[in-house]
């Protein structure tokens, strides 16, 4: 009688465990954009600077002190933030680079600084 309630619980905990996400700092280090040219293919990276423009459908140019590059943002990772040019955002992704295309950072997750 107590196995179909122990196998609830435990499956309630493993449902639960598999959204939970840390939400603090982490061991990456702020890069620039400039630096991302030394990069390769599927490297983590995290950024600040501004969204400065949309270019296409999911496509942004993100701006910093030393450049700039397109990002991919999926509408989904804004999560009902408004970000304008005028806010510094954190960016952390992975560089995606091709031989007939620019290199540019697919965005996981975007934080607004200030």
């Amino acid at each position: 009688m107590h196995k179909p309630l122990l196998a609830l619980f435990t499956a309630a905990l493993i449902s639960l465990s598999a959204n939970a996400q840390f939400e603090g700092p982490s061991d990456q280090v702020l890069i620039s954009v400039k630096q991302i040219e030394q990069l390769s293919d599927d490297t983590d990276v995290v950024l600040e600077g501004r969204l400065v423009k949309k270019l296409k459908n999911e496509n942004y140019l993100f701006e910093d002190q030393s450049g700039s590059i397109t990002v991919e943002i999926d509408d989904e990772d804004f999560k009902g933030m408004k970000v304008t040019p005028d806010n510094v955002v954190r960016i952390e992704g992975e560089v995606e680079t091709s031989l007939t295309k620019p290199t540019t950072v697919e965005v996981d997750r975007i934080t607004v600084i200030k």
